[in-house]
């Protein structure tokens, strides 16, 4: 914030970087499955609408929308809804579970993230 006293910090110490290689994790990586297409759509306000996937899983969300430029389209993930039919997301604690695209261009773009992956049953 504008006007944080630093006047106890004391400057970085530089250090020699230690002679190890750097590697891919070991593991094998994260490869599609299955594609899943959601079983029902609701609308429980305005302009939010409630994708049912029908099954809890770990993966992305892959979709189409017909957009403007710099549009932003925000996608929550969620594994329960209020008794409105809402997404519950208080278990979720500090965990966003969000994804937000701005659309590069005018018309139809496919979303789908690619450096994630969320646990879910429902989509926002």
């Amino acid at each position: 914030m504008p006007g944080f006293n630093t006047a106890g910090w004391k400057p970085a110490e530089l250090t020699k970087v230690p002679d190890v290689p750097v590697q891919a994790h070991p593991n094998s990586g994260v490869r599609e499955q299955e594609l899943i297409a959601a079983k029902s759509r609701t609308n429980p306000k305005p302009g939010v609408f409630i994708y049912n996937i029908g099954q809890n899983l770990s993966g992305v969300v892959r979709f189409k929308v017909n957009g403007k430029k710099g549009q932003k389209i925000t996608v929550r993930h969620g594994e329960f809804l209020n008794t409105d039919g809402t997404l519950y997301t208080t278990n979720l604690r500090a965990a966003k579970a969000t994804d937000t695209y701005t659309l590069a261009k005018d018309g139809e773009t496919i979303c789908e993230p690619i450096f994630t992956f969320h646990g879910f049953q429902y989509v926002e």
